[in-house]
C-alpha cells in the first residue's frame, strides 16, 4: 500500500479534477466518497483513497478493493480533505469507473424502465435512480440534458444505485424508439392528463416518463407517449419534487403487479433501502405528474429549481 502525504501527488491531483464535469469526461471516471458508496462501486472501483483511521474502521472494505484490483492509498486527513467534495467522505474516497450502458440492451426485455427528460439537478437524478432501483426497474434512461451520473450530488443521492442497474443516455427521439422496438408502453407523467396514476394499467412492460424539474414534460414528449398520467393533490402544495413524483409512480407499478400476482419476487438483500408505499383518495384538488407540471396550473410554474451542473 503506497503512503501520500501531499495535495501535490499526482494521484490526488487527478482525482481532485475530477469534481469538474469536464475532467469527468475526458477520463470517464468520477468519485464515490463514503464507505457505503465505495463497498457498492465494488468492481468498479479503480483507486481507493484512506486514511489511517478510515481503514482501521473498515478493513474488510479496503483489503476486498484491493484484493479486486483497486490501487489503495493511505493518504493523512489534510490530503482527503482535499479529495473529498462532502464532508460525509468519512475518510475514504474512491475513483471509480462505469461504462455507459447500451442503450437497446438495457431496455431489452425490461418490464420496468424509467425515463428522465432533461431533467438538469443532479439530486434528483440520483434520487430517482435510487428508487428505480428500490422498485425493481430494470433501466434508467438520461434523455437529452440531464445532469450526468458521475456528478458528485448524482452519485451520493443514488447511494449505490447507479451501480446496480442500467443507466443509459440518449436523445429523447432515440430513447423513444428504442423503448417502442422493445415493447414497452410509454406513460408520460404529466399534470395535464386526464388519468390518475392510478387508473391505468401498468401491469404490462413500461417506460414511465418524467420531464424536468421547472418545466416537467414538453407538450411534444407527452404526445408522443402511448399514455399520460397524472398524481392526484389533495393539500395546497402545488406540485410534487420530480423524484417524489418518480416514486409514486414506480410503486403503483409495483402495488399493481403485486395485485396481479406478477410483481417481484425478491427484495433487495441489503434491507438498507426504505420500503415506500402509495395511498390513493376520492377527493382531490389538482393533480400532481412530474416537475413542473405536477399541478397542471400551466407552464413555468414549477416544484423545483433547476439547478445547472457547474464545472
Amino acid at each position: 500500500m503506497r503512503v501520500v502525504r501531499s495535495p501535490g501527488n499526482a494521484a490526488v491531483k487527478a482525482a481532485r479534477r475530477l469534481a469538474r464535469a469536464r475532467a469527468r469526461a475526458e477520463t470517464g471516471t468520477f468519485l464515490v466518497e463514503g464507505p457505503h458508496a465505495v463497498a457498492e462501486a465494488g468492481q468498479h472501483l479503480e483507486r481507493l483513497f484512506v486514511t489511517a483511521e478510515a481503514h482501521g474502521k473498515h478493513p474488510d472494505l479496503v483489503a476486498g478493493a484491493a484484493a479486486r484490483g483497486a490501487d489503495v492509498v493511505r493518504v493523512d486527513e489534510r490530503v482527503l480533505a482535499a479529495l473529498a467534495t462532502t464532508p460525509s467522505a468519512q475518510g475514504i474516497v474512491g475513483v471509480a469507473r462505469l461504462p455507459r450502458a447500451d442503450l437497446t440492451k438495457a431496455v431489452t426485455g425490461a418490464r420496468l424502465v424509467v425515463v428522465l427528460v432533461d431533467a438538469r439537478e443532479p439530486g434528483n437524478v440520483g434520487t430517482v435512480v435510487r428508487t428505480a432501483d428500490a422498485a425493481g426497474a430494470d433501466a434508467v434512461v438520461l434523455a437529452g440534458a440531464c445532469a450526468e451520473p458521475g456528478n458528485p450530488r448524482t452519485v451520493r443521492a443514488s447511494a449505490g444505485s447507479l451501480f446496480h442497474l442500467p443507466v443509459a443516455a440518449a436523445a429523447w427521439p432515440e430513447a423513444l424508439a428504442a423503448c417502442t422496438a422493445a415493447g414497452l408502453r410509454t406513460v408520460a407523467a404529466d399534470g395535464a392528463a386526464a388519468a390518475r396514476h392510478t387508473d391505468i394499467d401498468l401491469t404490462g412492460p413500461v417506460a414511465l416518463v418524467f420531464g424536468n424539474e421547472a418545466h416537467g414534460l414538453p407538450p411534444e414528449v407527452v404526445a408522443a407517449c402511448d399514455d399520460a398520467a397524472r398524481v392526484p393533490i389533495h393539500g395546497a402544495a402545488e406540485s410534487l419534487n420530480l423524484a417524489a413524483a418518480a416514486a409514486v409512480f414506480c410503486y403503483e407499478v409495483v402495488r399493481q403487479r403485486a395485485d396481479r400476482g406478477s410483481g417481484p419476487q425478491v427484495v433487495p438483500a441489503s434491507g438498507d433501502l426504505h420500503r415506500a408505499t402509495t395511498a390513493t383518495g376520492d377527493r382531490e384538488n389538482r393533480s400532481a405528474g412530474s416537475a413542473a407540471h405536477v399541478s397542471g396550473r400551466g407552464p413555468g410554474r414549477g416544484s423545483g429549481v433547476v439547478e445547472e451542473i457547474t464545472a
